[in-house]
């Protein structure tokens, strides 16, 4: 019974000499401008946090928000899917032009030959 009552001893104790432990790399690393500098100003928190809050509480305008964009989101994909779909027409009535020109540039020429 007392065995585990020494480990917890030892640990303890190697805890606490390790936070006693100085650390010379960084102190080096501050340069001596820096450790000679004041201390810098505090600003209190609530100035700051407080937008956040009001923002935070506001549940109404929140799902306002939401649903003004989902809308926004819904006319976008259907604008989109306009435009894909009168891309999509326009690429059918340009190759149906293309092989009509294709079609009359062949029956001149074949009516140039018989010409000749």
């Amino acid at each position: 019974m007392h065995q585990p009552l020494a480990a917890l001893l030892a640990i303890g104790l190697a805890a606490a000499s390790a936070g006693c432990t100085t650390f010379p790399e960084l102190d080096q690393a501050i340069s001596e401008d820096a450790a000679s500098a004041p201390a810098p100003e505090l600003a209190p928190l609530d100035p700051l946090l407080a937008p956040a809050a009001a923002s935070r509480g506001d549940v109404e305008t929140l799902r306002d928000t939401e649903a003004a964009l989902r809308g926004r989101a819904a006319d976008s994909r259907g604008r989109a899917d306009a435009l894909t779909a009168e891309s999509s027409a326009d690429a059918a009535a340009r190759a149906a032009l293309l092989e009509r020109r294709a079609a009359l540039s062949a029956q001149r020429a074949a009516e140039g030959q018989a010409q000749n």
